[in-house]
């Protein structure tokens, strides 16, 4: 079952980030945080049980002081430790469980201005194929919607996923 629910708590991480560190993140299909050179700041993960969806989520805070970043393609919202790690935890749930969208349309709305890809070439793996074409925005349940070069539309539910 398709859900929005990955791409609304990457927003949300998103806008948290943003609204109290005034670091503007980008968003990366489905669901990663990523900075304008698409380094990797963090992400989530998550699994529909039923009527449920269950999600975690990882954010690359800081890092430890002996390696070197340019090694990476990650970001780290932090050069160094200066915040308490269980505080911004609860700060992240609380801003999570009062800022919850009303509805869909407003989380793909809110999602698109954020995103670091679209109307830009981008390549999807699957198991099966690759597709490489137009990342035109989302679908009704958060699939991306490429163009390929014969001008058809493809709804795609999962693999990886590459920017050019």
């Amino acid at each position: 079952m398709l859900s929005l629910t990955p791409l609304e708590l990457a927003l949300l991480c998103r806008n948290f980030i943003f609204e109290t560190f005034q670091i503007d993140l980008k968003l990366k299909w489905p669901n990663d945080l990523v900075d304008t050179h698409n380094k990797k700041y963090g992400g989530i993960l998550s699994h529909s049980r039923r009527k449920y969806v269950v999600a975690g989520i990882g954010l690359n805070l800081f890092s430890v002081k002996d390696i070197n970043l340019d090694q990476y393609q990650a970001g780290f919202i932090f050069k160094e430790k200066t915040l308490d790690n269980f505080n911004f935890l609860l700060q992240l749930m609380e801003y999570i469980i009062t800022h919850r969208y009303k509805n869909s349309f407003d989380i793909t709305n809110d999602w698109l201005k954020h995103c670091s890809h679209l109307n830009k070439l981008v390549s999807l793996n699957d198991e099966s194929h690759q597709i490489t074409g137009t990342f035109l925005g989302l679908g009704k349940f958060g699939e991306a919607l490429l163009k390929d070069q014969q001008e058809k539309i493809h709804h795609i539910t999962n693999g990886s996923f590459t920017v050019y």
